[in-house]
């Protein structure tokens, strides 16, 4: 029955499964941190390395969320039950194919890429299957993991270059948004959480004070927005960029503070909350370009 369910389901189906546009990020992410490493967008002569690092990179996060939705089934039946799994559009089967076949891919290609580059993505590989299985369950602690799992993509592209203070730079910008954007998450997925139970922050202190924490951590990212241009010597292009990713930053911390205030005690605005979510993508986007603009040479 699941076999048929599969087949009809068709590609578009299975192609959600490993979220596509979640996929070109973590590839933007991996010439971003090559661009940030070599000063710009200059890496022409090693181009093969920043193309295998990305399509590794994007292999590996496929599989790991393919085996997310498959560990995540039950509670995504309540939090998420347009996804294929839950809706029965994909077999749990295809999920595990897809996780050995994607992980397999990533670790060859970074082998291919370099030995460093095979040794961070089989760590990835390993530790995010232990997110997905424990580690997700855990207050801060899960949220902490993805947060670093998408500032590694940086890192992952400069390995080929070196690791240098721009590239932490943005690697921390990443990690700030991505864990202010899990906590925003986790607090849309509170009911399912509790269901299979998980002891996730809001389950565990509520939504309102989790959104606060997630809002924190978004007026601080605001507050370290200038440190690049103060301490690490960018161009006035950078601010002029940046202004975009701390807009959106505001943007997103005053929909997280609204979501509170125009609800109930206790309770939490969820259409604020989402769109908090998205405005934290967008920043992080608009924070590497302006990383990877002011670093290229004029």
């Amino acid at each position: 029955m699941m076999a048929t369910e599969t087949m009809a389901g068709g590609a578009p189906n299975r192609l959600a499964l490993v979220r596509p546009l979640n996929l070109l990020v973590v590839a933007v992410g991996v010439c971003a941190g090559a661009a940030l490493a070599v000063g710009g967008v200059g890496f022409s002569a090693s181009w093969g390395a920043v193309v295998s690092a990305a399509l590794a990179a994007a292999l590996v996060a496929a599989g790991a969320n393919a085996f997310n939705d498959y560990v995540d089934v039950d509670a995504d039946r309540l939090n998420r039950p347009e996804r294929p799994l839950p809706s029965g559009r994909v077999s749990r089967r295809l999920a595990m194919v897809v996780w050995v076949a994607c992980s397999l891919g990533g670790v060859l290609l970074a082998w291919y890429t370099g030995p460093q580059h095979l040794l961070l993505a089989v760590s990835m590989v390993f530790l995010l299957a232990v997110y997905s299985m424990k580690l997700q369950r855990i207050a801060l602690v899960g949220n902490t993991v993805v947060a670093v799992s998408v500032s590694a993509t940086l890192c992952f592209g400069a390995l080929a270059f070196g690791i240098s203070e721009p590239v932490l730079a943005g690697a921390g910008f990443a990690f700030l948004t991505t864990l202010a954007r899990e906590l925003a998450k986790d607090v849309e997925d509170v009911a399912g959480d509790r269901l299979v139970g998980s002891q996730t922050l809001p389950a565990l202190i509520g939504t309102r004070r989790s959104i606060m924490v997630a809002a924190a951590i978004v007026f601080v990212s605001i507050a370290l927005v200038p440190a690049p241009y103060l301490f690490l010597d960018f161009s006035g292009l950078y601010l002029i960029v940046g202004l975009l990713a701390a807009a959106a930053l505001g943007l997103a911390g005053w929909r997280l503070v609204a979501s509170i205030s125009s609800a109930p005690d206790r309770s939490a605005n969820a259409n604020y909350v989402s769109q908090a979510s998205g405005l934290l993508k967008l920043s992080m986007l608009f924070g590497l370009v302006a990383l990877v603009s002011a670093r290229a040479p004029v």
